[in-house]
């Protein structure tokens, strides 16, 4: 295993992602200079994805992400030409969260899916996320209403 910072850079502030490669995982990188998600690698064995069929999978690695960030699990654009997408996407990373990252996977194509050891299967990109709930004991009307979903 080994603790990796990757550096990210936002307007003037620096974002940093600590990285830990567990054993037979892939670092999590950039593919291009400017590349907004990070692509993530299976972890797991070569393994088969029938049709519709979801697997927990994992992507070899710990992160750890900044406070008040958050990390979008989502599908990457090529795999999911193949049928190959993250069934909860986004999958949200909590910066609280610092265990093994899993992706849940799912094979959205009429042909099985082979994913083999190391190989891309999903991107995540991090957020800036503030926590921003307040408490009010008063929430004025609004003039759009407050006839629920649907009603804007």
């Amino acid at each position: 295993m080994s603790d990796e910072k990757v550096v990210i850079h936002k307007q003037q502030n620096r974002l940093q992602l600590t990285v830990q490669v567990l054993e037979g995982g892939k670092r999590p990188k950039y593919g291009h200079a400017r590349s907004a998600g990070l692509d993530i690698y299976s972890g797991d064995e070569t393994f088969t994805l029938e049709p519709n069929q979801r697997a927990l999978v994992s992507a070899g690695c710990r992160v750890v992400i900044q406070p008040n960030h958050v990390g979008w699990l989502t599908s990457a654009p090529r795999e999911s030409l193949s049928g190959l997408i993250v069934a909860n996407a986004p999958g949200i990373v909590d910066p609280s969260y610092q265990g093994e990252l899993r992706v849940l996977l799912q094979n959205i194509g009429d042909e099985p899916l082979e994913v083999e050891h190391n190989s891309r299967i999903a991107q995540m990109v991090i957020i800036h996320a503030p926590r921003a709930m307040q408490n009010a004991s008063n929430i004025g009307k609004r003039e759009q209403g407050d006839g629920g979903y649907g009603t804007v």
